[in-house]
Formats: C-alpha cells, structure tokens, sequence
C-alpha cells in the first residue's frame, strides 16, 4: 500500500498557502491531475539549461534535447508496454484522437459505412466520429449499456459489422469509472477485421496497462491526467499501421526528401510528428511516468481502488445521496446526485470550503441524456488523496444539505 501522505509532500500546490486560509481537499483528478515537484523541475532543466530544438541542430543543447527527447519517449513506451516508434507525441487525447480520424477516414470512410462508438464516450470520442460520419454519409452505431451501467458486449457485437471501418471505445467512463470489457470487446472486433481505438484517458493513471495484453490498434491518452503537463498526450499506433496510415501533420522534419515531383516520409514517428512538438511537456510526461513507476502502478491500482471503496460507502450512507452509475469494477471517479440541490450548487458550495469536484454533464451528453441526467456532482482521486480528504468531502456535503434544505 503506498503512503498518500508523503506522496503529497512531493505536490507543491498542496504545500502553498491555501486559498482564503483554507488546505485545498483537491477530488478532481479525473479533469487533471497535480504536479510533482520532479515534473516541474524537469521541465524547468529544459527550458534553463539545454533548450533547444530537437532533430537537426548539431550544437550540444540540441544534441542533449534529442536525447531527453527519445528518452521521454522510450520511458512512455515502456510505462505502457510498447515499442519506441509506436509512441507519438501528440497535443493530448483529444487531438490524437482528431489526427487518428483525420489519417484513418482519409481516404477510407464512404457512404455506408459505419464506426462504432459508445453512449458512455466523452465528447473528444464522439465528435470527431459523428462530424466524419455526417461528412461522408457514413453511419455512427452507439453500443447501448446494461443496467449496471457497462458497455453490453452482445449488443456491441451486433453492431460490429462488415461495414464498419473502426471500433473506438473509452477503456473508463469519465463519469460513472466503470471500466469496461475492453480485451473481450477488442477481440469480437478483431475477429470481424475491425480495427480498435481505445480512450484511455481516465485508465493509464489508475494502474498497469499493457497494449500488447489489450491487443489494442490503437491507444490514445493526456499527460495531464497522468500527472505530467498540459498540451502533451500520447497516440500509440501498433507497428502494422504505421505504413497504412497518411501523416496527421506535413511540415517539417517528417520527410527524407522531397522534390516538386515526389517526397517520401520518414518511418514513424517522424512520419506523424511534423513541427516542433512539445519537447518540455514530453520530458514533463516521461518525469510524470518514471515518478509512477517508482511508486509502482501495481501499488497505485490497489490503493486508488481502496479508496474509492470507502467513498462510495461514505456516499451510500448519507440521506439524500444517491450514487450514479455504482459498479463492482469502478476508477477512481465517483458521480453522485443529492436531493434538492444542483450539482452546480454542491459544487459551488464545496469550492467555498476548499473541496474541489466537478459538476455537470462532464464533457458526456450522450450519456446524461441516456441516464436522463442534466449533470452529476463527480468525485475523482489520485494519488495524493487518503481517506481524510473523503472524510472532509462528506462532512461538506453534510453542512451543504443543513444549508440548502
């Protein structure tokens, strides 16, 4: 079990002076984690010490970026069991996800045809696919859930066809944290020689993941939740797509020649990483990712699931709170609804006490709409949380029903 107390000493934010005199009791780690201290200060190198583009420059602070470079990514690729090339750097999981669609749909997607989606997906893997459906006549086909609030697998089956071009699935729902049958599903796809894309957005921080277990084609996911910084994620590409697929982005650094008759494009990952990219926020993610590991992610999974065990017991205990979406195999993300007051006025009065969550529809208005929701109060836990900060949330809630009722 790891010490969630000394952990937090490694989170600055947690050691400034709190807001309006108060400690922050900070539940929102499902919309973005704290820093450790080891991120900042390994971003802060970069920028002080050895800045520099990455790739051409033959001067030593170029020379030593490239390789902070390549070693943030070989650190990523290891943190989820890939290969090196098939890590790309990309603005977060929302624009891996757009460049995935923008380099798949291309020149494949045509009238008829169909992606498979699911009604839990936040928006970032839903929008994209609906506007590329809508573009080109396609069908979007949305896997329906059962009354335990996970994906069903049979109907999922049903709607996987000879027609559909891409299965894209959240491995973690970011409003209810029922993790879902991701393996099972991606192997009915792979069966009907469908490719899969899975959301891991709110699964990578929670414990270990293995691409090559999930078998997965494709995997995209933010640093930010993963305790690194913003404006960098992943897309993970397995190597047999590598040559298939067109580059998200035509600019610099990406071919090997070009003429104005042809050019031909580097191998991946250059392929797919035209530009400067984020050279600090992936050194950032690969500090975040080596500070995991060092706790180990087999100690996270545990600990987080513990934690969320006594949160949900604490909820069902209280008069007038009613869970959303209560699973046996649950993340670390809990929505909740109390009775008389809106999510935004909870939300707004836990602020007040330096309790922060989230509320409203959480980026899923698929989903809201198929629970007949207009919002939840959502309660999310990292690594930094203990069972104080749960205590101090349901003592908040408490006084907010004394208040509002």
């Amino acid at each position: 079990m790891i010490d969630s107390y000394s952990i937090k000493k490694d989170f600055p934010i947690f050691n400034a002076p709190g807001g309006r005199g108060r400690d922050l009791i900070y539940l929102d780690s499902a919309a973005s984690a704290q820093k450790p201290l080891s991120v900042i200060e390994a971003m802060s190198a970069y920028y002080s010490g050895y800045y520099a583009n990455t790739g051409r420059g033959l001067y030593w602070p170029a020379t030593a970026a490239s390789k902070a470079l390549q070693a943030a990514r070989e650190k990523v690729a290891g943190f989820i069991g890939a290969d090196s090339p098939e890590i790309i750097f990309t603005g977060g999981t929302t624009s891996g996800i757009n460049s995935l669609a923008n380099s798949l749909l291309f020149s494949s997607l045509s009238e008829g045809d169909e992606i498979v989606v699911s009604v839990l997906e936040h928006h970032s893997n839903f929008l994209p696919w609906k506007q590329w459906c809508q573009d080109r006549g396609a069908r979007l086909r949305v896997v329906p859930l059962t009354e335990d609030h996970t994906l069903d697998v049979e109907a999922f089956g049903e709607l996987v066809g000879k027609k559909t071009k891409l299965v894209a699935l959240s491995a973690v729902s970011n409003v209810t944290g029922a993790v879902q049958e991701i393996r099972k599903m991606v192997d009915v796809a792979h069966a009907k020689g469908v490719p899969v894309l899975i959301d891991a957005a709110q699964w990578v921080a929670h414990g270990p993941v293995d691409v090559r277990e999930v078998d997965c084609d494709f995997m995209a996911f933010s640093g930010h939740k993963l305790y690194g910084p913003t404006g960098i994620g992943v897309l993970y590409i397995r190597s047999d797509h590598h040559k298939k697929l067109r580059p998200f982005h035509f600019g610099g650094g990406m071919v090997m020649e070009v003429s104005e008759e042809s050019m031909t494009f580097k191998d991946s990952p250059g392929k797919f990483e035209g530009g400067t990219g984020n050279i600090a926020g992936a050194i950032g993610l690969a500090a975040a990712v080596e500070y995991l590991s060092e706790i180990g992610m087999e100690k996270v999974h545990p600990y987080l699931s513990s934690l969320t065990r006594y949160l949900k017991q604490g909820l069902q205990g209280m008069e007038g709170v009613d869970l959303v979406g209560d699973t046996d195999n649950q993340g670390p993300v809990v929505s909740f609804l109390t009775e008389g007051i809106h999510p935004h006025d909870m939300a707004g009065f836990l602020g007040e006490k330096g309790i922060a969550i989230r509320a409203g529809h959480h980026c899923a208005q698929p989903l809201m709409s198929s629970l007949n929701l207009i919002g939840t109060c959502r309660a999310s836990l990292g690594i930094y949380n203990h069972e104080e900060d749960i205590d101090k949330l349901l003592d908040g809630i408490r006084e907010a029903r004394e208040f509002f009722i």
